[in-house]
């Protein structure tokens, strides 16, 4: 059993961002320059995994969402949006984490895992955390 994407939305600098780990390869480096990201890939790791996303605030919303945000909020204030229009953006600008794990290795320990697709065909699990 392995991690075999990692997906992470609107969590500050990661906008819409991938990491595919090599499947052959028990070893991964994250090598970048400042400010691109390698901090904030762990860091929302750490929240989902130890923390329920309890420590995500808005400043870790990126710019782009933050500003579209602010944008309906004040549009729903003045009466321009309606309260379903904003609940439907405030589940698009949301932080989110999705962790695919694939167990087609047949080594791979099943009982780690909470649940398990019922579809025999499937070989992945993906696990999606969003922080409303």
């Amino acid at each position: 059993m392995r991690i075999s994407k990692i997906h992470i939305k609107n969590y500050r600098l990661l906008e819409d961002f991938v990491l595919s780990p090599d499947k052959n390869s028990d070893f991964m480096l994250c090598i970048g320059r400042n400010n691109v990201g390698k901090t904030s890939v762990l860091t929302i790791l750490d929240e989902c995994l130890n923390n329920e996303m309890k420590g995500v605030a808005f400043d870790d919303i990126t710019l782009k969402q933050r500003n579209q945000l602010i944008e309906v909020l004040d549009e729903y204030c003045s009466g321009a949006k309606s309260k379903e229009d904003t609940c439907l953006l405030l589940s698009t600008v949301a932080p989110e984490l999705s962790i695919t794990i694939d167990y087609s290795d047949p080594a791979s320990d099943l009982s780690l895992i909470p649940m398990l697709s019922l579809d025999d065909t499937s070989q992945t699990v993906t696990i999606q955390l969003k922080k409303l």
